[in-house]
């Protein structure tokens, strides 16, 4: 499997797809290496990662006062609550994450956790877990 890279612009108001400019040199080298080649053509919405203040928000909130409490490493704890929000699946006879970290969350992937993680830890555990707008992580 090779990597493909992703190439970042934007569908103008008429329809037409802007590259980036910044790009254009690592564009240009990769289509050399496929001249005559048959290729596809792929274009989605950008994906946003979540951002930095809500990864610095789960991490510190969340996370650390439920490993806290559970009395969970931070990384156990992050796994564990993964695997609440998002699902388990099975891998080689053991059950794990759907989603294994934050890394892979969108902006609305982190949003949605935080929703979920906040009522979760009152409802199931009696843990309270204040709002990203009540702390400064």
């Amino acid at each position: 499997m090779s990597i493909v890279p992703v190439f970042r612009g934007r569908v103008s108001d008429q329809g037409h797809v802007e590259l980036l400019e910044a790009e254009r040199v690592r564009r240009q080298a990769f289509f050399r290496t496929l001249a005559g080649k048959p290729i596809e053509l792929t274009v989605r919405p950008a994906r946003t990662r979540r951002s930095l203040d809500q990864n610095a928000f789960i991490h510190a909130v969340p996370v650390t006062i439920l490993a806290e409490h559970f009395g969970y490493t931070i990384p156990e704890m992050k796994l564990v609550l993964m695997g609440e929000c998002w699902g388990w699946k099975q891998i080689a006879g053991h059950e794990v994450p759907i989603k294994p970290s934050t890394a892979e969350m969108s902006v609305e992937d982190a949003t949605y956790f935080i929703d979920w993680v906040i009522p979760w830890a009152l409802t199931n555990h009696g843990v309270v877990i204040p709002l990203p707008n009540e702390v400064a992580a």
